[in-house]
């Protein structure tokens, strides 16, 4: 007999590892096919305003779904590499990389932050834009499948 839980964990599975792909590919190529910096970047963007997005719902007091930079906390190198699992001295390389382009400022204590400037600019919505339309195929691609999500389980 087919055991249909690990059946749906295998689509659900497969069906996220295609949206983590697909998502790995824009944001290489963002970065001038610099994956890591891409993650730097978004870990660092998220941790900025981690605090502001608890529980997961629409916060208002994002703007244009961006929250202003006083709102923002600044994250060290140590605690990046640490959510990513990544050596502090490249996930260190990478930033300061990002710093240099413009992308992240940092600041007298050496954390780090990235400016709604940057978010805002046309290429970092352009992005957001292919995330959700990438999202929204996800989630098509669930419909289709009859499964269901489980909207009871953990936050």
């Amino acid at each position: 007999m087919v055991d249909r839980d690990l059946n749906r964990t295998r689509y659900m599975g497969r069906v996220g590892l295609d949206l983590f792909l697909r998502v790995s590919v824009i944001v290489g190529e963002l970065f001038d096919g610099d994956l890591i910096s891409g993650l730097a970047f978004y870990s660092i963007a998220h941790a900025n305003v981690r605090h502001l997005n608890q529980p997961r719902v629409l916060n208002p007091l994002a703007e244009e779904g961006l929250f202003a930079d006083s709102l923002r906390q600044p994250v060290s190198c140590y605690s990046v590499a640490k959510q990513l699992g990544m050596s502090r001295e490249t996930i260190r390389r990478h930033t300061l990389r990002l710093v240099a382009d413009g992308l992240c400022i940092q600041t007298e204590e050496r954390k780090y932050y990235v400016p709604a400037a940057v978010l805002s600019a046309p290429r970092f919505s352009r992005l957001s834009r292919m995330l959700e339309e990438e999202l929204d195929s996800a989630f098509r691609d669930v419909r289709r499948s009859n499964l269901t999500f489980d909207v009871a389980g953990p936050d």
